[in-house]
């Protein structure tokens, strides 16, 4: 039948059953829905009728007690996988240093740049290097100024950077 060749039929993996069950399920539909051709009339009296039938305290309890255990059940999966090792926000950093170094990992800085950047930010007296980073127009200015100790090259090639992003 097959040959040996394989299917890349869309079903071709499911158990037969389920493609049995599959289709049993939509001949059983499309038929239940012809015949579910209910008049005004009957409709109207089967609501009166469920609303006339006293609620069961045994059913509100245990409706209240699955809707709990399907919120609990949620809060336990969302904290487990928090603390599988996903990724979530970084770490709160109270070190300017080690701030400025993630910053540089994290634009790609190479080590020429970040002094130069330290050296302006010292002679624009700016309370850190990031700023420069984090404003072009400062960066900018601050060039433009200053021209003793820069790598004009340097900081324009990063100054062309940020202006991409």
């Amino acid at each position: 039948m097959n040959s040996g060749r394989k299917t890349h039929h869309r079903f071709a993996r499911w158990p037969a059953w389920l493609t049995r069950l599959a289709a049993a399920g939509l001949v059983h539909g499309s038929a239940a829905f012809v015949q579910a051709q209910v008049t005004e009339e009957e409709f109207k009296r089967a609501l009166q009728q469920n609303f006339d039938e006293p609620i069961d305290p045994n059913k509100l309890v245990a409706f209240g007690l699955v809707i709990l255990a399907i919120t609990l059940l949620t809060v336990v999966v969302n904290r487990w996988r928090a603390s599988a090792g996903r990724p979530g926000s970084p770490a709160a950093i109270n070190s300017p240093g080690k701030l400025i170094r993630e910053m540089c990992k994290t634009a790609n800085l190479r080590p020429a740049e970040v002094k130069q950047l330290r050296i302006l930010s010292e002679q624009q007296q700016v309370s850190s290097p990031l700023t420069l980073l984090l404003c072009p127009s400062v960066l900018g200015k601050a060039i433009r100024e200053n021209q003793r100790k820069i790598d004009r090259g340097i900081l324009g090639g990063l100054a062309k950077r940020i202006a991409r992003r």
